[in-house]
């Protein structure tokens, strides 16, 4: 697969004026993308968003979210980037599949600005609904933090809160000694993570209010996803960057680790996920799925002091903390792996293309 980058239009922002005003009240939005070859679009395109759409309307706070579609421009004339809706019939009540309704579309092509900030309004197919996009087309290295992987030591269960403390601290001390089997490395894959995690969940296993914690029962998998988030978008259910497969989340026990890198074996490189820095800090938002509430498990914000001092180390391991603190007596240790300095959006998100 030609994977040569020259141009790279990154799609960072969506803002809603006005949605559809279909019950439930917000409008569950994903992407589709398509090319224009030999005089037309092309019939293939790529999904965004699909299987865990992004819940919008028009009010305060579900107005505005960050996505994060890459789209290697290099050869490209112009792309349509249509935006749809995950629906369901109205007429009928036996049918509870959802259908996708297409609401419009935007046509970007080499005459654009290379950066839009104001948004650039939906052309509409349902008349008087109104989203704006912002984008921007890099070709060169820039400031960024990458999204590397995901390991759980112990998924949600019932935590006393006389030892929650006992646990934070000892989750704290492994998240460091993982840090440290990872400092060598800006784009560790999977072998060098699990080593890490390894060396957590050893230190963890041997500290008593963590024993005795984990001696109970687990209540089954967790269903997990990332968000890329800031101020005005945290509120906003759905719109994982990770996962991209169906159902939108991903499912995960005690010793489940997750890498964006490469595969377990390392027989399979994958494209991770980064996040410019150089327009302001990026915040990304560690969420378990749940269709009535939402339920953070963890925000990490990659500011200026942040780079400053991490740009000329290896990845660092993250420790999604405000499980311990939902307010339900319920608890979990998840880890996320990150790194941040220059990456070359003029390449792939790959580490054989980036460390070339």
């Amino acid at each position: 697969m030609d994977t040569t980058h020259n141009l790279t239009l990154l799609i960072n922002h969506i803002h809603c004026d006005h949605g559809t005003n279909e019950f439930p009240g917000t409008d569950e939005v994903f992407f589709r993308i398509k090319q224009w070859v030999n005089g037309d679009w092309s019939s293939d395109y790529s999904e965004h968003y699909h299987t865990n759409p992004i819940r919008m309307n028009k009010s305060g706070d579900f107005d505005d979210y960050n996505v994060n579609i890459e789209i290697n421009v290099t050869y490209q004339e112009k792309i349509l980037v249509e935006l749809w809706e995950c629906d369901k019939p109205n007429k009928g009540g036996n049918h509870k599949d959802k259908y996708d309704k297409k609401i419009g579309y935007w046509i970007l092509d080499r005459d654009i600005e290379i950066e839009n900030t104001t948004g650039k309004k939906l052309d509409w197919y349902i008349k008087s609904v109104d989203y704006e996009l912002q984008w921007r087309v890099l070709s060169k290295p820039v400031p960024a933090v990458r999204v590397l992987g995901v390991y759980c030591y112990e998924s949600s269960k019932g935590i006393d809160s006389e030892v929650c403390d006992d646990i934070c601290a000892a989750a704290e001390k492994a998240c460091e000694i993982a840090s440290d089997e990872l400092k060598e490395s800006k784009r560790p894959k999977a072998k060098a993570m699990s080593k890490a995690f390894g060396k957590a969940a050893e230190y963890m296993d041997a500290i008593d209010a963590v024993i005795k914690w984990i001696a109970d029962v687990a209540e089954g998998d967790d269903e997990v996803y990332l968000q890329n988030v800031d101020e005005d978008t945290a509120a906003i259910e759905g719109g994982g960057f990770w996962p991209t497969e169906s159902p939108g989340y991903q499912k995960m026990n005690k010793g489940d680790e997750v890498y964006f890198t490469s595969n377990a074996d390392e027989t399979e490189e994958k494209t991770y996920y980064r996040f410019p820095l150089d327009r302001g800090a990026v915040s990304i938002q560690f969420q378990e799925h749940d269709p009535t509430k939402s339920n953070e498990m963890g925000l990490f914000t990659f500011d200026t002091e942040y780079y400053n001092k991490y740009a000329d180390q290896g990845s660092q391991c993250l420790l999604c903390d405000k499980a311990f603190y939902n307010g339900d007596n319920q608890g979990a240790v998840y880890y996320l792996v990150a790194s941040v300095g220059m990456e070359d959006f003029a390449k792939s998100a790959r580490v054989s293309e980036q460390e070339a």
